[in-house]
């Protein structure tokens, strides 16, 4: 849908469209995009007669979450900036915005007139927020009188919790952020809005049971019965709280945490043996010294030392053999000639792997775990043996992963944007307006 500059006529101030042309105006869905350029017209005096214009530049203003009817929208406004012959400043025109009629004018033409000085808002270089006092009161009324934050039904619970019941789906998925000074809230998604509108179902200050239990309550018992399915982390407190606020649902262990147990374990044989090798290398560097001799390190064929081809490996011992490039190749060989011990614990770990890939039902990898257990008792290595008992312990629900494959990455995907606008933001200072954003975007 097209949007003509009459309708924006209506919501900003007259001044606005004596300088400005509205060059975008489109409405996709919910969203809400427009453009406006300044009119090509140079604050020209007498002096410049003789001068002509040699360069032009745009510089950007944006707000990304201006609200109209409670619809995000963003608003772009393009200031030109016009080049005199012979001059290296370039000049702007000072628009007079200020009209009686609303609380925001005066604000509003400082935000519209601000310059730039630095540069750096340039058309084609990065837009940071200009530190400009004009830009600043802006945010004042844009916060209380046009956001619509003032009138919102979750205002003033929304620094401990929001409820979206209408986002509810039949599969969702529950994790925990660091939203604000690394305090962790419970965020609950609805895996159907792919991290979009309408994904998040619920943001809930900390991780006690106790406390998010009587929030998830609040939320219908009939829609919270309609869920079929939650994926979640191996976290005790997460599957008591899922299990009492959705009876009806599902419990998937989502498969990338439960191998991340795994790993770790690979990793942890790596930092100790590199641990040994650091030691080794020490006494070494201390009998030449008492020697009186210069230290020669020991060297393998590629030229690393065994510090140095420890260090280099770890990432190689997270992937497959078939995803190696030709100089992990070379190094594994090394290194697990040299190191026997990582080498058991790397197909150990490649083993755990194939039973979620290689499985497509639950007895098939039910009998792949069990083999991959007998193995582990086998080898008794100590860094495994923490990891295997806790998947024996959860091995009901990480079966549930062979029902739909379902994984947690919708809330790992949503949590990756929630910590991306609060870095696009520069930091939290009013949390519920924070939240009140947050909710424009994905509740």
């Amino acid at each position: 849908m097209e949007l003509t500059q009459e309708i924006f006529e209506f919501i900003f101030t007259k001044g606005v469209f004596e300088w400005f042309d509205l060059t975008e105006g489109t409405r996709d869905g919910d969203t809400t995009a427009s453009t406006f350029e300044e009119k090509d017209i140079p604050p020209l005096t007498d002096e410049h007669t003789h001068q002509k214009i040699v360069a032009r530049k745009f510089h950007h203003l944006t707000v990304t979450d201006f609200p109209l009817r409670g619809r995000p929208t963003r608003l772009t406004f393009r200031r030109r900036y016009w080049q005199l012959e012979g001059q290296q400043e370039y000049l702007k025109r000072d628009s007079t915005l200020v009209f009686p009629g609303t609380q925001l004018e005066q604000a509003f033409a400082a935000f519209v007139q601000e310059d730039g000085r630095d540069g750096s808002h340039l058309a084609g270089r990065p837009r940071q927020i200009p530190d400009d006092p004009g830009v600043k009161e802006f945010e004042k009324p844009y916060t209380h009188y046009l956001s619509g934050f003032t009138t919102w039904s979750q205002r003033d619970d929304a620094d401990r919790w929001m409820l979206f019941p209408e986002n509810i789906g039949s599969q969702l998925s529950i994790d925990d952020v660091a939203v604000t000074k690394g305090a962790l809230s419970t965020v609950l998604t609805n895996k159907a809005a792919y991290g979009k509108q309408g994904a998040l179902v619920a943001m809930m200050e900390g991780t006690k049971v106790c406390d998010l239990t009587p929030i998830l309550a609040k939320i219908p018992f009939e829609q919270r019965m309609r869920v079929t399915e939650v994926t979640l982390e191996m976290s005790a407190s997460m599957t008591a709280m899922v299990k009492q606020a959705f009876p009806n649902a599902t419990l998937v262990l989502d498969r990338f945490h439960v191998q991340h147990l795994v790993s770790e374990a690979v990793q942890e044989i790596r930092i100790g043996v590199r641990r040994e090798a650091i030691t080794d290398e020490n006494h070494q560097i201390t009998h030449a010294q008492q020697d009186k001799q210069p230290y020669r390190p020991h060297t393998f064929e590629h030229g690393d030392t065994p510090k140095q081809l420890l260090a280099r490996s770890r990432s190689l011992l997270f992937k497959p053999q078939s995803q190696w490039y030709d100089h992990q190749k070379a190094r594994a060989t090394i290194l697990f000639r040299e190191y026997p011990t990582l080498k058991t614990a790397y197909e150990l770990s490649m083993m755990f792997r194939a039973c979620y890939e290689d499985s497509t039902t639950q007895s098939e990898a039910k009998e792949k775990l069990t083999h991959w257990y007998q193995k582990v008792d086998e080898q008794d290595l100590e860094s495994f043996l923490v990891p295997a008992e806790s998947i024996r312990l959860h091995e009901p629900t990480i079966l549930h992963d062979f029902i739909h494959r379902s994984t947690n990455a919708a809330a790992e995907s949503l949590n990756a944007k929630l910590k991306n606008f609060r870095a696009l933001v520069r930091g939290v200072r009013d949390k519920k307006f924070h939240f009140f954003r947050v909710a424009k975007l994905y509740g």
